[in-house]
């Protein structure tokens, strides 16, 4: 613990230190800027030191320890990730500094608490009204791991097998809503143990429904998420039962990898969130694989992290950090999205079964201790004897990702690849990717490390009928072929396989937005998925629809397109469920109905006619049919809405209401709904839902974008925190600021965002790309 002889040194922040005693007797001790400095201790022997402070808890915030508030009740949790142990204990509170934590807690009587190891035993105190709770020792972990929780808790359990017991905590009205999240995480731990070589570490794993939390943490033993990622009605929707799943599932991957084996460092936060990410997914396809996991991994994992990939203002997956703080930079698409991309890369280049035992050795190594990023490429190298380290530096020291244009000259393909940005211009950089290519040309599959500027393969029999190159959509790279070669691939379109056909979508709209393809171009191809029944390209080619109607709502080649693709779809799955049907199926069925609804009054008013029965419809087009009945009514249609969102204590339910709470025509109804979800009558947690279904609804980008402006300060709070602010700026203000461009930018000098630069970057220049490509279609 001694940092320098005969000097002890502690983080310490937001507390009020009251005294020091080393061994028992009282010591002087110094605390500044967040650090507790305690001098003169012989070096010769251990100590005991014992601190004494104070702590208020704050009410603004749901980080650090906090209030979780439900009705006039409340829970106390924590949340500590990265360096906010320091703000309830005096402690090292850095990743590579693993302790064994002892906990008791004094509290009410009637007062439950959870920490991240089993309850040892309840005893009496002196005081009446009080026990207080002691727990078993931890295992080594660091500070960001350590959990306690304090409130009225109602448990469900349940154990699988030899496996731990898993308890889902919350307020009682959820106990009934916790069977879907208890089978998922019992089979996930039984399905990871299995992946990894390792069973799961710990005793018990609970998961903690807090009412009001920003998003879910991994705390070993203990994971906290907000509420609508854990609990999940019978009859809910495809959309929240695949979230909670691959929320639980992501968390639980971090039990082993993160928590039993934690990074040195922040510089490696990404790989612990990229490969929870991955692993998410795959453990999902294997306990669900109706679900087609892979092409939500593809549609919004994947092709979301390029979106951002392509800005001048991106950054590597692997950067350097400095002070934790910083890392509120680059918690984002990057990190997450970018990083699970290029695992799955590297899993495909190397095999399945290869790449599980190079994980498997790291994991089973570096058990209780930390770890650097190169410590798991030297064992996927040991399982694989290929170069994962040289692949990996190329990937995660540098931002953006290779455009690869592929021509035809004669008998041979000419492949040349070069960064690619959809601003364009020179990138300064000159450095190929080592590109894992997988190809077929005419019937024939090819792989090769494409490692250099440009490359030539000789056509086999000399004729070209057609060629894909990144089979299976498994590389991190966009492709651009000739003009002979688009037209091949349109006739062959239907025949190639769902997630080759997404591939060439996502492409041609990245190309869109870069001005390298005239628009026709891409339409062509929108017009060819109309019919189209796979699930991956219908979600994709709706989703960019989406974008495009939300900025060129006034576009007739926009209107036109969207109608006739939705049209189409709605037409082969009807607005009702048909027995039988695939369980994707339901999921488009309401998201196609939603946008039809947002973008086509006369469809609104027929399908308004199921609002009477709202309680009683299908989970996945509640969302569809609340647009619906907000675009007809009106007033009336907000009235009902805030009445009911006050009553209802289900969040997946008051999410479908938010979908038509932003979706009137008239913009002061749109300030109406923002201004009710920042009032207190609903959950902060809320929050994000308004101002995300804002973007998809044209007519409520101006008021939204007042909005905001109008209440930058009081983001944080409502959000949670400073890292979801900036990830929720992100994603809205390209959006809403579009017609708003230079109000954007002078919004966003000086101090605004001043320690979120890269953010305050890719707002500013995503919203310029939106805005040209809007102007471009209409």
């Amino acid at each position: 613990m001694t940092d320098v002889e005969g000097v002890v040194e502690l983080n310490a922040k937001e507390l009020t230190i009251t005294g020091v005693e080393v061994d028992g007797i009282p010591v002087p001790f110094r605390h500044e800027k967040d650090i507790v400095s305690i001098s003169n201790i012989p070096m010769a022997k251990e100590h005991s030191i014992v601190l004494q402070y104070e702590k208020k808890i704050r009410d603004d915030v749901t980080t650090g320890v906090f209030k979780s508030r439900y009705g006039n009740r409340y829970f106390i949790a924590t949340d500590f990730e990265p360096d906010r142990a320091r703000t309830f204990f005096p402690c090292k509170d850095d990743p590579s500094w693993k302790a064994v934590f002892n906990l008791s807690v004094v509290t009410d009587a009637d007062l439950k608490v959870i920490s991240n190891s089993p309850l040892s035993r309840i005893e009496d105190t002196n005081v009446p009204g009080k026990k207080r709770h002691v727990f078993e020792p931890t295992p080594k972990m660091s500070t960001y791991l350590f959990f306690v929780g304090v409130g009225r808790f109602t448990e469900v359990s349940r154990r699988k097998g030899s496996g731990p017991t898993v308890t889902v905590a919350g307020r009682p009205e959820g106990s009934q809503r916790a069977d879907f999240v208890l089978e998922t995480a019992c089979n996930a731990i039984a399905e990871s143990g299995d992946y990894f070589g390792v069973p799961y570490p710990l005793k018990k794993l609970h998961l903690i429904a807090l009412p009001e939390f920003g998003g879910a943490m991994e705390n070993w033993g203990a994971i906290t998420s907000y509420e609508a990622a854990l609990l999940v009605a019978k009859g809910a929707s495809t959309l929240d039962r695949k979230a909670t799943a691959l929320t639980t599932i992501h968390e639980i991957q971090h039990q082993w990898f993160g928590d039993l084996v934690t990074m040195k460092w922040w510089d490696d936060i990404w790989l612990n969130e990229s490969f929870a990410t991955f692993m998410s997914y795959k453990m999902t396809a294997r306990l669900h694989p109706e679900w087609d996991s892979w092409s939500d991994f593809l549609t919004s994992l994947c092709f979301d992290s390029m979106a951002v990939d392509e800005l001048r203002a991106s950054h590597p997956i692997q950067a350097k950090i400095g002070n934790p703080a910083e890392i509120n930079e680059v918690f984002d698409r990057i990190s997450y999205g970018k990083g699970a991309s290029i695992l799955r890369m590297v899993e495909s280049f190397l095999g399945e079964d290869t790449f599980r035992r190079g994980v498997s050795e790291y994991i089973r190594r570096f058990s209780y201790l930390n770890a650097r990023g190169e410590d798991l490429w030297k064992s996927l190298e040991n399982a694989s004897d290929q170069p994962v380290s040289k692949i990996m530096g190329a990937w995660i020291t540098r931002p953006g990702f290779p455009l690869v244009t592929i021509e035809r000259k004669g008998t041979k393909l000419i492949f040349k690849q070069k960064r690619f940005m959809l601003t364009g211009g020179d990138s300064g950089e000159d450095s190929p990717w080592p590109i894992p290519m997988n190809l077929r040309i005419n019937e024939a599959p090819s792989k090769f490390l494409f490692d250099t500027q440009s490359k030539e393969i000789e056509i086999s029999g000399g004729d070209l009928h057609w060629a894909k190159a990144n089979l299976g959509q498994t590389g991190y790279y966009c492709v651009k072929y000739d003009d002979a070669m688009y037209d091949a691939l349109a006739a062959s379109f239907t025949s190639l396989d769902p997630q080759d056909r997404a591939g060439i979508m996502n492409d041609l709209f990245e190309l869109l937005k870069a001005e390298e393809i005239d628009p026709t171009v891409y339409f062509r191809f929108v017009r060819l998925c109309r019919n189209l029944d796979d699930y991956p390209t219908c979600l994709l080619v709706s989703t960019q629809l989406q974008l495009l109607w939300s900025i060129a709502n006034t576009s007739k080649d926009v209107e036109d397109v969207n109608r006739s693709f939705l049209t189409a779809q709605l037409g082969r799955l009807t607005t009702s469920p048909i027995q039988g049907e695939r369980e994707n199926d339901g999921y488009l069925r309401g998201r196609f109905a939603s946008m039809l609804a947002r973008s086509d009054v006369d469809f609104a008013k027929k399908l308004a006619e199921e609002f009477d029965q709202f309680q009683t419809l299908d989970s996945n087009m509640k969302s569809a049919v609340a647009v619906a009945y907000a675009r007809t009514v009106g007033r009336g249609a907000f009235d009902y809405f805030e009445e009911t969102l006050v009553r209802t204590e289900d969040e997946q339910e008051r999410s479908k209401m938010y979908a038509g709470l932003v979706s009137f025509d008239d913009p002061g109804l749109i300030k109406s709904a923002l201004d009710f979800v920042a009032s207190g009558k609903v959950s902060r947690s809320d929050s994000y839902w308004p101002l995300f279904f804002g973007t998809l609804n044209p007519r409520a980008r101006q008021a939204e974008w007042d909005w905001i402006k109008g209440n930058f300060n009081r983001l944080g709070e409502l959000l949670g925190s400073k890292l979801f602010v900036i990830m929720a700026l992100e994603r809205f203000v390209p959006v809403v600021a579009v017609g708003s461009e230079t109000d954007a930018r002078d919004f966003f000098s000086g101090d605004r965002l001043s320690k979120g630069e890269l953010g305050r970057g890719q707002i500013l220049e995503l919203l310029s790309v939106y805005a040209k490509l809007g102007r471009r279609l209409a």
